[in-house]
């Protein structure tokens, strides 16, 4: 994997390639998200490999010849890549550096995509935000298993979809990536020339799905299929063990703030709503003792509010952060919220 990474870094720093190939997930860019992305640019670059090596058989090809490159693109600024704590997590597991990632603001994807024989697969999400609806003439392929939504579909007719309602979208990419597999090799080539595709992916749907629990009933019988066969690829020695012990690793890694700044924090579950951002800020309060239940609620209730900020006038950008009670990079902050009850403060 790091070889891939490295590689297509290499070639997009040089522009030693022939046409732009981009994997893109949704800007929540969460684990599946990621892993999607990740994960489906690499098999992207394998099956072009495989063909090119058949393709070589007939055909003399100059060692100056430049091919297709793949490019996983996480759809979060490079700076906040620190507040997908379960990603790093995961990430780091497999020896995957940052610096071998391609970050939403590391290049300009407009002048990436100039070439019009560029194309862009969506991951995790089918519906474009404004500031990305110029992605829509060049997308090829969407996955995703959020219910379909084609208000504003304006997607080339030739463009693939797999849209499916799953617990994990990565359900979808790994079986996308079996079938696509089929027509030039055996469908287990890919996951055995990348065995650490096979566990991300088992990873993400493990967590998306809660450990396929009955209780939140997330996961479908496809996720369940998709998982099975994944883990006949990893061969684990205990498997009830083996998805509580990554459900619980992955739980961990997704609520440890211990590294985050005050400012990363506030960013960390950033909601976007139209033109305004909407994050939380969890803390700690202690209770105030009056001798009655009620009381002791009622005296301890903490009444902020959830804060929000709205972007300068005239400025393009959604805004990247917030100092409590005052400005952050030309963000004003509106107001901040939080609600504390019985079990404790609920953003």
């Amino acid at each position: 994997m790091n070889e891939y990474l490295v590689a297509t870094l290499d070639k997009l720093r040089t522009k030693n390639y022939a046409n732009v190939n981009i994997v893109i997930g949704n800007e929540s860019c969460d684990l599946d998200s990621s892993v999607s992305a990740i994960v489906y640019a690499c098999f992207l670059y394998w099956q072009s490999k495989q063909i090119k090596c058949n393709e070589s058989m007939n055909v003399n090809r100059d060692e100056q010849t430049k091919y297709d490159i793949f490019i996983p693109i996480l759809n979060v600024n490079r700076e906040d890549f620190a507040l997908k704590t379960e990603v790093t997590y995961l990430l780091k597991t497999h020896g995957i550096d940052k610096n071998v990632l391609v970050f939403r603001d590391d290049y300009d994807l407009k002048g990436l995509l100039a070439n019009t024989n560029s194309k862009v697969t969506l991951v995790d999400h089918h519906v474009l935000s404004t500031k990305d609806q110029f992605l829509a003439p060049f997308v090829t392929e969407i996955i995703d298993h959020r219910p379909l939504d084609k208000t504003g579909w304006t997607y080339n007719d030739s463009a693939h979809s797999t849209i499916e309602v799953v617990g994990c979208c990565c359900t979808l990419v790994a079986q996308r990536i079996k079938d696509l597999s089929s027509p030039i090799a055996k469908d287990l080539d890919f996951f055995n020339a990348y065995p650490v595709c096979s566990d991300m992916l088992h990873s993400t749907i493990i967590l998306d799905t809660i450990n396929l629990s009955k209780t939140f009933n997330k996961a479908t019988p496809h996720d369940v299929k998709i998982l099975l066969f994944l883990e006949s690829l990893i061969k684990p020695a205990d498997y009830e063990n083996y998805r509580k012990g990554k459900l619980e690793r992955l739980t961990n890694a997704r609520s440890d703030v211990s590294e985050l700044t005050a400012a990363q924090l506030l960013r960390k579950d950033l909601k976007i709503v139209g033109e305004v951002l909407v994050p939380t800020f969890p803390i700690l309060v202690q209770a105030r003792r009056t001798g009655s239940v009620a009381n002791d609620f009622n005296a301890t209730k903490l009444q902020l509010s959830r804060a929000a900020w709205h972007a300068p006038q005239g400025s393009n950008e959604e805004g990247r952060g917030c100092i409590l009670g005052g400005y952050h990079e030309g963000y004003k902050i509106i107001k901040i919220s939080a609600r504390l009850d019985r079990s404790g403060l609920r953003p």
